[in-house]
């Protein structure tokens, strides 16, 4: 087990993997990252590379003599997971993968897959896949926890419920598109920094 994540110690850049779906793809994209001092790698559920990700790192660690605790990894919950025992067993299976530690894990998305986002039973969803996230927090396998593409309404509602306020909000935020009500609620929240997203970039905002 590593030690928890520090908030200030993620890197404010890093390597996104979405639509990586070939193994020696993630290796090459890994390597050249790794080799120009990136220290953040993203990845989700539902990218399906979690796996080729972990097996690339195996490798490419010590190639670059870096040590696990010197690289971030950032993961997320898929919508189909949403759920306390669905997102328990994915949870740890992405565990599994990472060594039985992730540095950063998010829900996805505040929806569940193949229900109406105003059915009643979402929010329980959401609600039952942040409890987990707490517990596996509290058990000291994930550093850091949070949410991505959630609302303002989302994140306020998380807000009544939560135990352990989120650490980290993983939107699309840049120059062309800014949403400023969203950002001002994380600057108003004690523990609760935005991590966005930036084209192919990671940046925190505190």
């Amino acid at each position: 087990m590593l030690p928890e994540t520090p908030l200030l110690s993620i890197p404010k850049i890093g390597i996104g993997t979405f639509q990586l779906k070939d193994e020696q793809v993630v290796h090459n994209v890994l390597h050249s990252a790794l080799s120009i001092g990136v220290r953040l790698i993203d990845t989700a559920q539902c990218y399906r590379n979690e796996d080729y990700i972990s097996r690339s790192l195996s490798k490419l660690l010590p190639e670059f003599s870096i040590s696990r605790s010197d690289v971030t990894i950032v993961s997320k919950l898929d919508p189909k997971n949403q759920g306390t025992e669905k997102a328990r067993a994915a949870v740890e299976k992405t565990l599994d993968c990472f060594g039985g530690y992730v540095d950063v894990m998010l829900i996805h998305w505040p929806g569940v897959s193949k229900m109406k986002s105003d059915d009643p039973l979402v929010r329980e969803r959401r609600k039952e896949s942040w409890r987990v996230l707490e517990e596996f927090k509290e058990n000291g396998k994930i550093g850091l926890i949070g949410v991505s593409n959630y609302t303002l309404y989302h994140l306020q509602d998380l807000m009544k419920y939560c135990r352990v306020k989120p650490n980290v909000l993983q939107n699309e935020f840049h120059p062309r598109y800014q949403e400023k009500d969203i950002l001002s609620f994380c600057q108003q929240n004690n523990n609760f920094h935005g991590l966005f997203s930036f084209w192919s970039k990671q940046i925190v905002i505190r």
